[in-house]
């Protein structure tokens, strides 16, 4: 089969043709590969006559497997829904498109292209991908070499944390709580402390555990001592929400992470490194002890032995619910004691597991009400149809995104399908709340914000009173996104009710804008919203379970 492009275009760059970039790099370390690899195809279009009209970018994501390169699963679904508005797609080299273990799999992309007649380019390459016998040997043979490369870094890394770990350093993972990391050089010199979420300059650097400040110390011992003297991890819990005082950076107590702390050995200095493990992509998985490194007296100890294998001594007498019926039972208890259940009433009970972990095994914790015949009133918001507020929210993600792809704009949709980014630029998060009421009657919408630190606006739809129909929507900028919840009135304080909206056409008209900037993103959204009440009067179309209801500005309200 014939490259798309012509031998005529390659010599004389007279055959112009719309071309889409895919562009990837796997660490966000790698800050200029991502911009030199745009700056190469840009030459390779020049060269070859070829207008370059979208750009997919996966920054900082692994080409081991499609399920987190949001950029590339848009690609996809823009070839095989014919949307797109381009007939190739340019890559730097075949490890951009992917280094899959199993190569079929990126062989399998790249037909689906070809399939809706689209061709893939590799720029850098020197074969043209023509589909004659020679290029398709050499094509799948750097697919077998990019696989490769994967395997043989995974295992370098392994044996180099390995080793770093036999020697008492910290390799990976979060900071434990009580300790701080701090830098050592390779002669054993001490540096400097590092911040939660700080990296080490130097790669010739270690890091090791310290003990942290003497309040978190303190408060450690206190734990420990609480459950070895026969208090129930909820109990703890209980008191240290009380206390407000948090378990890490962004982080609140509960039993799972506590029940983790009194287990972890390294609060008496030992460290135990490949517990478990998860490898080029796949699954994570539980080691067998004989590949689990442990190393004693890495740092100071915090606790004493004794009280740690008191501790230990303590867990058999916890109740442990093994099988799922046990742990429904335990909600069905709850609930004819309260006659309703949710996430705060689960989690304060000791005699039950926590929100996490029925989540986890259940699937959710809507799924666990319902084995249990309980219909939470705040998760569904239409009693006909039984539609919660989660399909609203990503209903009304999916269609914002392509009515600003109708309007000839890019918009992807993130991984949890309730984010999208516009033009590459703005990242926009939805949420659907339902309304509250005070004693005095005032009506109120409560939104606890997402704490992803990427998050540039959120857009918020307001239902009504019996959770029906949507009356109105505020767009909130970054500066109006608090670290706490929120509360949203019929009546604001103007500084937030210029956001509010009778529908989302103003992030279509944030789109048209193209690129934003961080410091005229306030001024930008209030312009929108005055655009769209001036000229764009359209409706939103919300889409679930297949079916679609229009509805005008006019009818939500």
């Amino acid at each position: 089969m014939e490259s798309i492009i012509s031998d005529e275009a390659r010599s004389t760059g007279t055959d112009l043709r719309r071309a889409a970039q895919y562009v990837r790099v796997s660490t966000e370390h790698q800050r200029y590969a991502i911009q030199n690899q745009i700056n190469a195809l840009n030459e390779y279009a020049e060269r070859y006559g070829i207008e370059i009209v979208r750009t997919y970018a996966d920054q900082g994501k692994s080409g081991l497997s499609l399920a987190k390169r949001d950029a590339l699963k848009q690609l996809l679904q823009d070839v095989m829904s014919n949307a797109a508005d381009f007939s190739i797609i340019l890559v730097f080299d075949v490890s951009r498109w992917g280094r899959f273990q199993d190569t079929d799999e990126s062989a399998h992309y790249e037909f689906l292209c070809r399939q809706s007649g689209i061709h893939v380019e590799y720029c850098g390459e020197q074969f043209d991908n023509d589909g004659s016998p020679t290029a398709t040997l050499v094509k799948n043979m750097k697919r077998l070499m990019a696989a490769e490369y994967s395997r043989d870094l995974s295992s370098r890394v392994f044996r180099g944390q390995q080793r770093a770990s036999r020697e008492g350093f910290h390799t990976n993972g979060t900071t434990n709580f009580g300790f701080r990391r701090l830098i050592v050089g390779p002669d054993g010199t001490r540096k400097t402390l590092m911040e939660a979420g700080e990296a080490k300059a130097l790669a010739t650097d270690r890091t090791i555990f310290v003990p942290g400040p003497s309040d978190e110390i303190k408060l450690v011992r206190w734990v420990f001592e609480e459950f070895a003297s026969g208090k129930s991890l909820g109990s703890i819990d209980r008191s240290l929400q009380r206390s407000k005082l948090p378990a890490a950076k962004r982080r609140k107590w509960g039993n799972n992470l506590l029940g983790k702390m009194l287990r972890n050995e390294i609060y008496i200095g030992n460290k135990i490194w490949n517990k478990k493990s998860q490898k080029l992509g796949g699954a994570r998985v539980i080691n067998d002890p004989s590949a689990w490194v442990r190393v004693d007296g890495v740092c100071k100890a915090i606790v004493s032995k004794e009280l740690f294998e008191r501790v230990q001594n303590a867990f058999p007498k916890q109740r442990a619910f093994s099988t799922d019926d046990e742990m429904l039972d335990g909600l069905r208890v709850l609930l004819s004691e309260h006659q309703y259940l949710d996430w705060k009433l689960i989690q304060t009970d000791p005699r039950i597991p926590s929100v996490t972990t029925y989540g986890q095994r259940f699937g959710g914790l809507l799924r666990a009400y319902k084995l249990v015949g309980y219909q939470s009133p705040r998760a569904y918001w239409n009693p006909d149809t039984q539609h919660t507020l989660h399909e609203l929210r990503l209903a009304i993600t999916k269609t914002t995104a392509e009515k600003i792809r109708r309007n000839g704009q890019h918009a992807v949709i993130t991984k949890r399908h309730t984010s999208i980014i516009i033009e590459g630029s703005i990242t926009i998060n939805f949420m659907v709340t339902q309304q509250h009421a005070i004693k005095s009657g005032k009506k109120y919408w409560q939104i606890c914000p997402t704490r992803r630190s990427k998050i540039d606006i959120v857009a918020v739809a307001l239902m009504d009173d019996e959770n029906k129909n949507i009356v109105s929507y505020f767009i909130l900028p970054r500066d109006e996104i608090k670290p706490k919840t929120i509360r949203l009135f019929e009546e604001n304080r103007p500084s937030i009710e210029i956001y509010r909206t009778d529908s989302l056409d103003p992030i279509c008209v944030l789109a048209a804008y193209g690129k934003i900037h961080d410091k005229a993103l306030n001024e930008l959204i209030i312009d929108a919203i005055k655009v769209t009440e001036a000229n764009l009067p359209g409706g939103t179309t919300v889409a679930t379970n297949g079916k679609e209801s229009a509805n005008t500005a006019s009818s939500l309200r």
